[in-house]
């Protein structure tokens, strides 16, 4: 779960680095949309359940909601709205707190406690 994690967050930093840079640069015309989904139902996450009111979700449902944002210019793009709500309780609740309510409430750290992962 740690190297995911450490993978995911990398990919929200460079994109929004790049997003500024490019602001900077003048170039207003390249547009960066950061998808940050939670567990999307393909083999890649079998046997994981998401966290409290975070369904798993389809494939084709978040590549629609990506297109769109991307074509409206949006600079982020989190999936399902409980992962906006959960990044909002981060920022405003102490790390001890945040921690039990991610663990405790929503589940979050055991959501891949039956991950399989996909059957070779």
């Amino acid at each position: 779960m740690s190297v995911y994690t450490a993978s995911k967050w990398a990919v929200i930093g460079w994109s929004d680095s790049l997003r500024l840079e490019l602001r900077e640069a003048g170039h207003h015309q390249v547009k960066v949309t950061t998808l940050i989904p939670s567990h999307i139902r393909t083999g890649m996450f079998e046997g994981a359940r998401g966290p409290l009111f975070t369904p798993l979700m389809d494939p084709a449902d978040v590549v629609d909601k990506a297109w769109r944002a991307l074509y409206d210019g949006r600079p982020r793009l989190q999936l399902p709205w409980s992962v906006a709500l959960g990044s909002a309780l981060r920022g405003v609740l102490p790390q001890p707190v945040w921690d039990v309510v991610a663990g405790r409430v929503f589940k979050v750290y055991s959501s891949m406690e039956h991950f399989t992962g996909r059957v070779k």
